[in-house]
């Protein structure tokens, strides 16, 4: 699914249970609307909302430390192959004739 497939799906329920809650608003019993059970609903909302930012967080921890992971793999091999073309492993070797006789080959 697009990005912009699921921002319009988010956006339509959104929207329906904004339209939802509007129609069930009318057909609530007074006590159900009061100011205490407001208070509950915000509470409520307020705790889900603390949730998902801390699972948000965590998610995004855990995509982090994954990135930081594969970049120290890749700085690693890379770090392998210079090191090993360094040593002479792909470029020949200092004894065999056909290489360029005034390279420096260091000591690996």
């Amino acid at each position: 699914m697009s990005a912009l497939a699921l921002s319009c799906l988010i956006f339509v329920l959104t929207l329906g249970g904004i339209l939802l809650g509007a129609l069930l608003r009318r057909a609530l019993p007074e006590h159900h609307l009061s100011e205490d059970s407001q208070d509950v609903v915000r509470l409520g909302v307020g705790l889900i909302a603390t949730i998902a930012a801390l699972v948000l967080g965590l998610l995004i921890a855990s995509a982090k430390s994954s990135f930081d992971t594969q970049s120290t793999q890749i700085t690693q091999i890379t770090a392998d192959i210079i090191l090993q073309f360094a040593c002479g492993v792909w470029a020949g070797s200092p004894s065999d004739p056909r290489t360029n006789a005034q390279h420096h080959w260091p000591a690996c």
